[in-house]
């Protein structure tokens, strides 16, 4: 060992908080040198010292700083002289029993702690003590994070590198005088562990099959292990392009038609004023009111551009798993989900076969079922009945980001109109059971957002709980999938309104019996027609027309009150505007889509053929000085300026969109209202529900006069006169 003396340089040093020591207890009385040289210089004992005190003052959890720490080894006389002086540099430095070097993490608050110093000279081992403080903290946290930028959607066969992970220790400690001392250190992978759904992994991580997976890194910290926690997606999918599918044949119309006359004029011998629909040109349709909607609500696309035949809509059907429900997302469930929505082989028609037969051939829904995104990550829904329009509208645009980053940035092929609003979003929830009285069940609505053709935004949505769709929810379905209530809800997503009350009551103008009342049957012709499906013969005098069934295209009879001016137009075509008031008449058979029932509502389509008469009342109305007014010329509507708001509804009472125009007589102002040919006002209760005797059958005859119980005043609505009388000549 190298020595020097430094009798001199002692001399000069007072030193505080410093305690001398005999050596250890064999060398404790010895007055014999370390060297051979220790008799001759007098020297009759060795103490060890602290020359030069390290930093004694800390926090908890700092690190030891022993790098100004200087020990020597004195030599004294016999009358305690000191007469000579080493410097130690080899020697320990123990803290309750146990060696402790340099950067040793501080763990346990004290007013005072004794270090001890032991070294070794020449065969003999000395020790001294110093003292330092630790001071307790007022806070203290500690985090693991992830500081890499990590990929985040996989496919099946990719692998996740581990070692392309960077972390970091963030500290932050608070002192009892508030002083606050932040460290932020990287962390080696070698103090790192890793695991995946709880399994250890090491090196990389192979994605087998699709799904959620969660990587758990661990690390230890001051006070216990620190973990982070980062979520990996293995996608089945490698985009989501939407898709065209089979589809089977339309609605085949059945044999049978019917016979009936229009007399307008008795004393007018001929029978043949009417124009056919290969006459008549529907001026509007609810997707062209969509675009000046006062609620910005834009709908999806249902009928062929003029001269195309198909109107190709695509819908992205996104399944949600909330929290909770990770066990149902499975293959199973995606697949039945799919079938729902784009399959064939139900026990009920799939969402695409039923409009794909309602539209006769004109709207085929494609798109494509995304794989599971867990909204528990982004835009978490935290309790049942507690989806707010707000949560709604974040969770669709967490959705878009999603769709973006995993699959393509360019969702335009959603957007088949370019209007800057992708056509629809259907979300399926699983991970929660729906009821009356949550917000589960199924809903559509809007965000009322506007984007470009290059980047569509989320605007008209819809959503339900996967216990419609998997026959849970006592529908009645077996588990092969039930669309009821997505068709229902994709009619509003198509502009299409409830024609049932919100009130709760009774109160059902067509009885339930209609896809958008009770979930059933087809859509009438009055819908059809908005949907821009179908169109009308319109009456303008007296008229005799055989009609085929309603399962055929173009397949009612609009007759419009007595001051509708009904001349051509300079096309050579009656312009029809549907946004009016006047009456609708069909051949109803309970054939096709009106075939069968829905358990879970209780309703069953009529079994029986015959005339079925609607008053239809679908004025617009626009923004006035205090509320709303109805356009006195219902023909001005599409001319006018501003937007336009259809609130003449099927509701009542506060639901009552007719409530906001000061309307008197509110709750008859329906929509659309089926006229029962026995008389009876058609509502929910038992005696009020359409049966057989609702058809108008040979030789009935329908006029106002005799049928006021069923309208607002005993007339129509504008207060119109309407003198047709409307015959059914013939049925079979």
């Amino acid at each position: 060992m190298r020595q020097r003396n430094i009798v001199s340089l002692l001399l000069l040093f007072s030193f505080p908080l410093l305690s001398a020591c005999q050596p250890s207890s064999s060398h404790s009385s010895s007055t014999t040198p370390p060297s051979s040289t220790s008799s001759s210089t007098g020297i009759s004992d060795y103490q060890l010292e602290v020359a030069a005190l390290p930093k004694t003052e800390y926090i908890l959890y700092d690190a030891l700083d022993l790098s100004g720490l200087e020990v020597v080894l004195n030599g004294y006389s016999n009358d305690g002289s000191l007469l000579s002086g080493t410097e130690v540099s080899d020697f320990q430095v123990q803290m309750d029993g146990q060696m402790v070097e340099d950067g040793t993490i501080l763990t346990s608050p004290t007013q005072r702690k004794s270090l001890s110093i032991l070294a070794t000279v020449d065969g003999a081992t000395y020790d001294t003590t110093f003292n330092i403080r630790i001071q307790d903290l007022r806070s203290f946290s500690e985090t693991l994070s992830l500081t890499s930028d990590p990929q985040i959607y996989f496919h099946v066969g990719e692998s996740l590198d581990l070692d392309s992970l960077s972390f970091v220790r963030e500290t932050v400690r608070v002192s009892v005088d508030d002083e606050t001392f932040s460290s932020l250190d990287d962390v080696p992978h070698s103090d790192l562990t890793f695991s995946v759904d709880g399994e250890t992994v090491d090196g990389s991580f192979p994605f087998e099959s699709a799904g959620r997976y969660v990587l758990t890194a661990s690390t230890p910290g001051l006070e216990g292990d620190l973990t982070f926690q980062h979520v990996f997606y293995c996608l089945a999918e490698a985009d989501v392009a939407p898709e065209a599918f089979p589809k089977d044949e339309g609605l085949v119309p059945d044999e049978e038609t019917m016979t009936v006359t229009i007399t307008t004029d008795p004393n007018d011998p001929t029978f043949d004023h009417y124009y056919a629909p290969s006459e008549v040109t529907v001026d509007h349709t609810i997707y062209d009111y969509g675009f000046r909607a006062y609620d910005d609500w834009v709908y999806a696309p249902s009928a062929p551009e003029e001269g195309e035949e198909v109107q190709e809509t695509p819908l992205l059907v996104v399944p949600v798993v909330l929290s909770g429900g990770e066990d149902e997302a499975t293959e199973e469930n995606r697949d039945l989900i799919f079938r729902t929505f784009f399959g064939s082989d139900l026990a009920y028609e799939s969402l695409s076969s039923y409009y794909w037969k309602s539209s006769y051939g004109q709207l085929d829904l494609t798109g494509t079922v995304t794989d599971y995104f867990y909204a528990r990550d982004m835009g978490d829904i935290p309790s049942m009945g507690s989806m707010t329009p707000g949560l709604l509208e974040g969770l669709t645009e967490d959705i878009r980001t999603w769709l973006k980053e995993a699959y393509s940035p360019d969702l335009s092929a959603y957007d088949s109109d370019k209007d800057g609003t992708i056509d629809a979003l259907w979300m399926v929830f699983l991970g929660r059971e729906s009821n009356a009285d949550a917000n589960y069940w199924g809903l559509s609505g809007s965000t009322k957002e506007k984007g470009t053709p290059e980047d569509p935004v989320v605007n008209n949505y819809g959503f339900i709980g996967m216990d419609f769709i998997d026959g849970s929810y006592d529908s009645g379905m077996d588990q092969g999938g039930d669309a009821h209530v997505v068709i229902h809800e994709t009619g509003h997503l198509l502009g299409l309104i409830d024609y049932y009350s919100y009130d709760g009551d009774t109160y059902s103008p067509v009885g339930g019996l209609d896809c958008m009342d009770g979930g059933i049957m087809d859509h009438n012709p009055y819908s059809k027609m908005l949907l821009g499906w179908s169109k009308p013969y319109v009456v303008y005098g007296n008229s005799t027309i055989t009609l085929p069934s309603s399962q055929a295209k173009d397949a009612f009879i609009v007759v419009l009150d007595d001051e509708k001016e009904t001349a051509l137009s300079t096309d050579g075509t009656y312009h029809f505007n549907p946004f009016d008031e006047y009456l609708v008449l069909d051949y109803y058979t309970p054939s096709n889509l009106n075939g069968r029932g829905y358990a879970y509502a209780g309703d069953e389509p009529i079994d029986a053929d015959g005339g079925r008469l609607y008053h239809v009342d679908n004025r617009l109305a626009y923004r006035a000085s205090i509320g709303y007014r109805l356009f006195d010329d219902p023909d001005a509507a599409f001319a006018s300026e501003g937007d336009l708001a259809k609130l003449i509804t099927n509701s009542r009472g506060a639901y009552s969109g007719e409530t906001a125009m000061g309307l008197t007589g509110a709750d008859a102002f329906d929509e659309i209202r089926w006229i029962s040919a026995d008389g009876r006002y058609i509502s929910y209760s038992r005696q009020g529900r359409p049966t057989e005797t609702s058809l108008f059958q040979e030789g009935d005859v329908f006029t106002l006069a005799d049928y006021a119980s069923q309208f607002n005043d005993g007339g129509l609505n504008s207060g119109n006169a309407l003198s047709a009388s409307i015959r059914i000549d013939a049925i079979g």
